[in-house]
């Protein structure tokens, strides 16, 4: 595949796939190290139990770092998080992406952890 527009439909087709494969914990694992490629480094799948009272919209998160914020000039391992700030992310395969932010936003905020920001 040279030509962007068939890696693009590719790309489409094995998303539009993930649903009918039970692919969301895949689909959730690809986007954190996305996320941790491009936004910070020091973030984590969220954990609990998530049969009792779900993930609370939340599929992975930011941790507290303690590192030297002079640590390297161009490096984003602080990130947005440099100060200290609750960094949340969410994603789905879900069709409705407006209903699913909406959702996944009312459980992040009921949950009573608090929250800086929000990346979906």
């Amino acid at each position: 595949m040279s030509d962007q527009a068939e890696i693009r439909q590719y790309i489409l087709f094995a998303l539009n796939r993930l649903p009918a494969e039970n692919a969301h914990h895949q689909f959730e694992l690809m986007c954190k190290d996305l996320a941790k490629e491009n936004i910070m480094e020091n973030i984590i799948p969220a954990t609990g139990p998530v049969a009792r009272v779900g993930d609370q919209g939340r599929d992975f998160l930011s941790f507290k770092t303690y590192l030297d914020e002079n640590l390297e000039e161009n490096t984003n391992f602080l990130g947005e998080n440099s100060s200290g700030d609750a960094v949340v992310f969410t994603c789905s395969i879900q069709k409705d992406v407006i209903g699913k932010i909406k959702s996944d936003i009312v459980k992040i905020i009921e949950f009573g952890l608090p929250v800086d920001a929000i990346y979906f």
